[in-house]
């Protein structure tokens, strides 16, 4: 009886073990084989490591020691030019470029370079090169420097391994990330250097520096991945069509990305106008001689400086379509070419009189400020986004949960675990007592879960249930200054070798995401370390791939694609108010079918299902008039329910009128908006929480005190960001894959049936010129200042003023004005226009009717406010930007 026991219990261990399994054996772990490592240094020598793979012993161990001089082949010469001009820019892409001449026999191989991350480890760059006898080649090899690194050591790796050739070249500056880099394509570039900005500028938006680098046609990129180190390209003088074809077309990804171009006018119009007259539709003319231009440049930037007195040579820009101009002749234009954005000049950029106009320094900020403050906010975030980037969260984020269908979903296994029961516990009991060999039954159960355990091991190794796994994620984001793709590949594996990974993109596409991100303390410039541990493996080329040295078995690996499968058509959301609450439509004009579609509000949310190419939707949420529990263990959320008139009643004077803080209502309704909803689209609820929070996180709206309205539509679909994956090599066949929609709805505050609503911070604040207290203030004459902060500073007396949009068209039943301050209240104060006086105001906060208005409303639709610190305020004392919301309808006759 107790071997009969004993074997039960062994057998169903066996057999269970077995099951958890996969079919691969798992190997126990191994040390990566480290390579011979090349030190520098000594008493008179540089300071600085380079891990090589010259040895051919993998047994080799590193040495501390110093040793000779570079691997020297007299029949090869090997020279390098790194970065731009000498200078590298940490945690960005960076050429490289590599001049080969071959005096040799025909020769196969491997460029390679060390790139240290710490002093642990270091990522390797290599690329194939081909060279015949008697050839010279040039390459080139993108490098993303982290750390301090003195020299770097590029090695000529033949088909067995070994360097034949090693150059070690150092860089003659580096420079932190955290600058908005200007690109000079320029004949002249030593003439723009005006475009650099000094750190802590008051000129520029956050006191960031710029950077200028000069480029030509052979030192300009010739991928969006090396491009992408430019926030800004300045095109003076050089035309664009001269340049290689892969120049030209990572300019153009580059541009329709979200990038930003100056070109030059005057007598460099013929040259760099054409290229972007597909986007522009200019033509360089011949220019002519103007005028002064640059008190009008001074007018739009808001600078107070003098005039360059000089008349200018212009090309022909109409002035209708210009964003600077003066009288008939336009001086500055503005274009979108996709997701970027275009100024054309008509003046010579590097020319008299513009370069010897002391001015000219403080223009470029100043005209990003007033022209595209949002995505020169944008700018500045990207700059310091090196630093503290997200992006592992973000991939981590949106993958987490995915489910990667099995087959045949452990059925089979369920299967055999059934029929090994029945087979060992009833069919031997039952054939060994008709033999009187019941003794035996502990010999045979064993057995028996030994066959089961071999059946085990081949079926997992035929139902795939070990092979490795890919999931694909892409995130769209359309706004106002385009669409935004984001896309994610995550990899696992069983296996504990190295993991290379690749998706058949262009070169610098694929890159793995770490949870590191880029520092520089000063501590590795001057010491003598040495990283021996190989982290990641980037190899260009045809068939470009990513390798991993080490990986942990089913841990995930992400990834971030750059030239993914762009997306197609747009999302049309609108939305306004009528008598029942607010309405609006979705209208799909995309290929795709985007599914479980929902409208998510601070007031409230709507379910919007699935919608087909072309399709149109209603969108709705109704003002029931009943009051809501919201402490109730019986309250739920349900679509279609406008959970916050008084947001929209525009008689609240609340500063925040909702139901919630702002962020805690959108994730509160976005909650219940997937609580209640079926499996299939249940499965989208953590990702798309987590795109919502990822998409809209860095903007104001997650702040307590701005009740700004955002409208977000979500949609999801598994049509488009599909891309292929290879893992070691072979076809990813374990997939997922889906893609997240956003945009922001617009709101129309004059309906289709007459129905008037303007939300807090539709009608923006402006600052005005304070005359003094018996006098009306007057806008600025040099220009109309809306505020870049939602607090102020009030030290001193200041006017403010709100512009109801067309006004005059409607009637106004119910308009309030919210202020807000932590500090000491300060004085409000109405200009009544009757009076021509200052009306004091006990409160920040006013909600009266529209005749109750009409006194504080000028015939242009102004209303000013006077702000006055009370008595005793310290400096430090403010308040928050007023606000303004208005309720009411369109004239019959208008």
């Amino acid at each position: 009886m107790r071997k009969w026991v004993l074997g039960w219990v062994v057998a169903l261990v066996c057999v269970f073990c077995a099951a958890g399994m996969p079919a691969q054996a798992v190997q126990p772990a191994v040390s990566v084989n480290v390579p011979a490592s090349t030190v520098l240094g000594g008493a008179d020598g540089p300071t600085a490591v380079f891990v090589s793979e010259s040895s051919p012993d993998d047994d080799a161990t590193p040495t501390p020691a110093p040793t000779a001089a570079p691997v020297h082949n007299p029949d090869i010469s090997l020279e390098v030019t790194l970065g731009y001009d000498g200078l590298l820019v940490f945690s960005r892409w960076m050429p490289s470029v590599a001049t080969v001449t071959n005096h040799g026999p025909d020769f196969e191989g491997m460029l390679g370079v060390n790139v240290f991350v710490s002093q642990e480890e270091y990522d390797r760059y290599e690329i194939p090169l081909t060279l015949a006898s008697g050839a010279t080649k040039q390459v080139s090899l993108p490098i993303r420097p982290m750390i301090n690194q003195d020299m770097y050591a590029f090695e000529l790796v033949d088909g067995e391994g070994l360097v034949v050739a090693e150059t070690r070249v150092s860089p003659a500056h580096v420079a932190t990330p955290s600058s908005v880099y200007v690109g000079l394509l320029s004949d002249t570039p030593a003439a723009l250097g005006y475009f650099t900005q000094r750190a802590s500028s008051t000129d520029t938006l956050r006191g960031e520096t710029w950077t200028t680098v000069a480029l030509d046609a052979e030192t300009f990129p010739d991928s969006d991945s090396l491009l992408s180190t430019f926030q800004v390209l300045v095109v003076d003088g050089v035309d664009v069509r001269t340049l290689r074809d892969e120049q030209q077309e990572a300019l153009r990804a580059w541009l329709l990305e979200g990038g930003i171009v100056i070109v030059s006018g005057g007598a460099k119009a013929a040259a760099g106008w054409p290229f972007f007259s597909q986007w522009t539709g200019l033509e360089a003319g011949v220019p002519t001689e103007q005028p002064d231009i640059t008190p009008a440049l001074l007018a739009y930037a808001g600078l107070r400086e003098d005039s360059a007195d000089s008349d200018i040579w212009l090309s022909s820009l109409p002035a209708q379509s210009a964003l600077i101009a003066s009288g008939t002749q336009g001086i500055l234009r503005l274009d979108s070419a996709g997701n970027g954005l275009i100024f054309t000049a008509a003046f010579d950029l590097s020319g008299k009189p513009i370069t010897a106009w002391r001015p000219v320094a403080s223009l470029w900020p100043h005209i990003f400020r007033q022209s595209i403050p949002d995505v020169y906010a944008q700018l500045a975030d990207k700059a310091s986004g090196n630093y503290y980037d997200n992006t592992y969260y973000q991939a981590d984020s949106l993958m987490y949960g995915m489910a990667v269908e099995q087959t045949p979903r452990g059925l089979v296994v369920l299967g055999v675990l059934c029929a090994f029961l029945l087979l060992a516990g009833f069919g031997a009991y039952l054939v060994l007592r008709r033999f009187d060999r019941r003794e035996w039954m502990w010999v045979a159960v064993p057995v028996l879960a030994m066959v089961f355990v071999g059946v085990l091991m081949l079926l997992g190794d035929r139902i795939g249930m070990s092979t490795p796994i890919a999931l694909t994620t892409t995130r769209v984001t359309l706004d106002d200054t385009g669409t935004q793709t984001q896309t994610f590949l995550g990899v696992a594996s069983g296996e504990q070798d190295a993991l290379t990974v690749s998706t058949g993109q262009d070169d610098g596409s694929l890159q793995w995401l770490s949870q590191d991100y880029y520092y520089d303390d000063g501590s590795l410039a001057d010491s003598l370390f040495r990283p021996l541990s190989r982290r990641v493996c980037y190899r260009f080329g045809e068939t470009p791939d990513v390798t991993l040295s080490r990986n942990e078995p089913w841990q995930a690996q992400y990834f971030t694609l750059t030239n993914a499968t762009p997306f197609e058509g747009d999302l049309e959301v609108r939305l306004w108010m009528e008598a029942d609450g607010m309405h609006g439509e979705a209208v799909n004009n995309t290929p795709y079918l985007l599914e479980d579609c929902v409208l998510v509000t601070g007031f409230g949310y709507c379910a919007a299902g699935d919608l087909l190419p072309g399709q149109r939707a209603e969108l709705a949420l109704l003002d029931t008039g009943e009051s809501f529990d919201y402490s109730s263990e019986d309250f739920s959320f349900t679509s279609g329910l406008l959970y916050s008139p008084a947001s929209f009643s525009a008689g609240s004077s609340s500063y925040n009128p909702m139901v919630f803080g702002y962020g805690e209502s959108l994730s509160s309704f976005l909650h219940a908006a997937f609580q209640q909803s079926s499996d299939d689209s249940a499965r989208w609820q953590q990702s798309l929480q987590q795109a919502l929070a990822l998409q809209y996180n860095d903007s104001q709206t997650w702040d307590f005190y701005n009740s700004r309205a955002l409208y977000l539509f979500f949609a999801f679909s598994d049509q488009f960001g599909r891309f292929d994956v290879s893992i070691n090599g072979e076809p990813a066949e374990r997939t997922a894959h889906y893609a997240v929609l956003g945009t922001q709805a617009t709101f129309e505050p004059i309906g289709p049936e007459g129905d008037v609503f303007f939300p807090q911070q539709v009608i923006p604040c402006e600052v005005v010129e304070y005359l003094g207290p018996d006098e009306k203030p007057r806008p600025a004459e040099d220009e109309e200042a809306t505020f870049e902060s939602r607090y102020i500073s009030l030290q001193e007396t200041m006017a403010v003023r709100f512009v109801l949009p067309e006004y005059g068209r409607y009637d106004i039943s119910i308009m309030s004005l919210s202020a807000y301050t932590y500090d000491s209240m300060p004085t409000l104060s109405l200009y009544n226009n009757d009076t021509q006086a200052w009306d004091e105001q006990p409160l920040l906060n006013i909600a009266w009717e529209g005749s109750d208005w009409a006194p504080y409303i000028d015939a242009e639709g102004a209303i000013y406010l006077r702000l006055e610190p009370s008595e005793g305020a310290s400096q430090y004392d403010g308040m928050y930007v007023p606000v303004i919301s208005l309720k009411g309808q369109v004239k019959d006759d208008a």
